[in-house]
């Protein structure tokens, strides 16, 4: 197991609308059922140390999903381009 890449905060994105400061994900738990809302929760954190919680509360944003890391290809290949496996959009609440 790549004990870095278990570790790596970059994997998933969070971004808040009117939010320039980087979130780094740190944990997530969601849920979805057929025909209801899904609800996710995500633990995150700012190096930006006077981010109100104020300017984050129902400000509209996306959280998505990356694969895991991969191997760099072989010398002469160009990597594929990192799209995530899905993206959700919301809104962030307390």
């Amino acid at each position: 197991m790549n004990v870095q890449a278990f570790f790596d905060h970059s994997r998933h994105t969070l971004s808040v609308r009117n939010i320039e400061a980087r979130l780094d994900v740190l944990a997530f738990d969601g849920h979805e059922h057929l025909s209801q809302p899904f609800t996710y929760r995500v633990e995150f954190t700012s190096t930006e140390r006077d981010l109100a919680a104020e300017t984050l509360l129902g400000q509209d944003a996306r959280f998505s999903l990356h694969a895991a890391p991969q191997k760099p290809p072989a010398s002469g290949f160009i990597a594929p381009a990192i799209k995530p496996l899905r993206s959700l959009h919301g809104v962030v609440t307390g």
